[in-house]
């Protein structure tokens, strides 16, 4: 979070406090960073970083990113005053950026993920010998 404009990772005793009072954030402990006010791209450049990754490899590349709504909830919010408006600037930046990705020219992928597994990883299930 520490690359977007507006937001910082310095967090205080009062935050970690005001955080607190949020049931719905009980899985965490403190925030990972707090917004102090509009959202930008700030020093963001996941363009660059796809191109860092792409040369990295000859083979399909899976571009991997948090979603906006798991991205808001790790978040304190001293400016919007709710997660579906935070949640909406978070996925105008995310979006700015992955448009400007060119992923079929790199034989790669962009996928949004919640930042959390949901499924177990498939299986190549071997055929079942002696078996009619």
């Amino acid at each position: 979070m520490k690359p977007l404009g507006n937001v910082r990772e310095q967090v205080t005793r009062s935050d970690v406090a005001a955080f607190r009072k949020d049931a719905g954030m009980s899985f965490r402990v403190r925030p990972s960073a707090v917004v102090d006010g509009p959202l930008d791209e700030g020093s963001l450049d996941l363009p660059g970083d796809f191109s860092l990754a792409r040369a990295l490899t000859s083979h399909k590349l899976k571009f991997t990113l948090t979603g906006p709504h798991m991205l808001c909830k790790t978040l304190l919010d001293n400016h919007y005053g709710s997660y579906a408006d935070l949640s909406n600037a978070l996925a105008d930046v995310l979006a700015a950026q992955v448009a400007e990705i060119d992923a079929d020219a790199g034989t790669g992928r962009v996928i949004r993920t919640t930042g959390v597994r949901t499924t177990k990883p498939r299986r190549r299930s071997a055929p079942r010998r002696g078996y009619v």
